[in-house]
């Protein structure tokens, strides 16, 4: 999952004018699963242990009996608690949003806070890994 494809810059301008960014819809939620998937199994690569459960094949309902696709606030906060284990056993920023109390009734803003907490996650993961030693440097120089 690139942390790049996290949306949240969403805005008035988009509710008002029904763009793609307006609304949560199927490619959004595999966007934010994927994105729990990925960092879920990151952080416990590097013993941030926790365990998500996700669902990554939301897809466009085809049919009025295709109720499987359809989320249900109790989907919604699986996405919230796995959401909530990831942030518990990692880091965020000070200035990161905090995580809503629910996820029934979002709203364009709620959803920014959703997207950015995990591109923050990403971020902090990022920043570490960057500063891991490489291979033998605390013995570098030394004879």
């Amino acid at each position: 999952m690139d942390k790049d494809t996290l949306i949240f810059d969403r805005t008035e301008h988009d509710l008002r004018n029904g763009t793609d960014k307006a609304y949560i819809n199927y490619w959004d939620l595999n966007r934010i699963e994927a994105c729990i998937k990925d960092l879920s199994a990151q952080l416990n690569d590097y013993m941030y242990c926790q365990s998500t459960t996700v669902k990554t094949d939301w897809g466009k309902q085809t049919a009025i009996s295709d109720m499987t696709n359809i989320p249900t606030l109790e989907h919604m906060e699986r996405i919230r608690d796995n959401m909530q284990l990831l942030i518990a056993a990692f880091f965020v920023y000070p200035t990161t949003p905090q995580l809503p109390e629910t996820f029934e009734n979002l709203t364009i803003y709620t959803a920014n806070d959703i997207e950015k907490i995990l591109y923050d996650l990403h971020l902090m993961k990022e920043s570490m890994t960057a500063n891991f030693r490489e291979c033998n440097t605390f013995y570098c120089g030394e004879e």
